[in-house]
């Protein structure tokens, strides 16, 4: 099994993830149903579902942000807390 598309993916969206970040964006719910996979040959991914995210810009240095995991029915578990 060739895995070189699937390393060519994850990095897509840890890029992805860099920018919102640099920007001052949190997504606080990346999940597989929030990533679309574009391009025919090269399966390019695409960030979606911001319903969630903050703006961290001009917030007071220290602001804490806590994600929680939507439930155990999805098979995960995780509490995430953010200080900016």
């Amino acid at each position: 099994m060739d895995i070189g598309p699937i390393k060519e993916i994850a990095l897509g969206i840890a890029r992805g993830l860099s920018h919102l970040h640099m920007n001052y964006i949190l997504h606080r719910d990346i999940k597989p149903d929030n990533v679309l996979l574009v391009g025919n040959q090269s399966r390019r991914p695409i960030i979606t579902d911001f319903g969630l995210a903050v703006n961290l810009q001009g917030k007071p240095e220290g602001a804490r942000y806590v994600c929680r995991s939507i439930g155990p029915d999805h098979g995960y578990s995780f509490l995430l807390v953010m200080q900016y």
